[in-house]
């Protein structure tokens, strides 16, 4: 009978897994871009076997505030045995194989402000493989003629967290369960605030655009005001100058 593991090394081998799960999940860093009216602009991320990767997008200025954008996945096709992997260096037919990629479209947006998509990319148990896998994402503005877009996005990736499952009893076992499903839901979470701080971003941006323009409003009332004034000042200045000779002329026939 194997022995029962106390519950202070049960407690620190859960944290010691929880800092590991935490450390899986990169750190999402915002990007910018600025796409250019009848352009397309496309930005590419690698993502390991198992990997998961989440990607959030909003326009933040431009035009109507919409744009339309498309992510698609580049892979090796999988293998039927991992055997067949020893043999693309030795073998013309398993090299092509390798060399062989596809591309799958795994979601698109048409004339929208925002969006958000995650994808799992399949394990080395089901590829045979575990090639990486290429994503790309593709910000189409060509049905613009006059404004550009400015869009903010977002890349989270969160690596496959190795476990060798025979070495597992089942208490960790049942761990490493609600440890994979505590990663799963910070991985959502911090997809919902990565989402929540874009639209901020955008908010902001909105609002500059907005004071700039009441700004710009204001002036332009002023210049009016001013010419206004000038005119007016003009036009009193020229008549008065003329009814003075007409009252010198009346004084004197007097």
């Amino acid at each position: 009978m194997p022995p029962v593991p106390s519950k202070r090394s049960v407690r620190v081998w859960l944290l010691a897994a929880l800092l590991l799960l935490v450390l899986s999940v990169d750190a999402a860093e915002t990007f910018g871009a600025k796409i250019e009216p009848g352009t397309r602009e496309c930005i590419s991320e690698m993502i390991e076997a198992g990997g998961t990767l989440g990607f959030n997008f909003r326009v933040t200025d431009g035009g109507a505030f919409d744009i339309d954008v498309e992510i698609n996945t580049t892979f090796t096709p999988p293998v039927e045995k991992m055997e067949d992997v020893s043999r693309w260096q030795f073998n013309n037919f398993f090299a092509a194989r390798r060399d062989m990629v596809v591309s799958k479209r795994l979601n698109s947006w048409y004339r929208v402000s925002e969006g958000s998509h995650s994808y799992l990319a399949p394990s080395v148990t089901t590829t045979k493989h575990g090639l990486p896998e290429e994503i790309t994402v593709c910000f189409d503005n060509t049905f613009s003629t006059v404004s550009p877009k400015w869009v903010s996005f977002t890349f989270l990736k969160r690596d496959v967290l190795e476990v060798d499952a025979d070495a597992l009893d089942r208490v960790e076992a049942a761990m490493e369960r609600r440890l994979h499903d505590i990663g799963t839901f910070m991985f959502n979470l911090t997809m919902d605030m990565n989402q929540i701080g874009l639209e901020g971003n955008a908010d902001r941006a909105r609002a500059d655009a907005v004071s700039k323009g009441i700004v710009l409003g204001l002036v332009f009332d002023a210049g009016i005001m001013v010419v206004m004034i000038v005119y007016q000042y003009y036009f009193i200045t020229r008549f008065l100058s003329r009814m003075r000779p007409t009252d010198n002329i009346k004084v004197a026939a007097k």
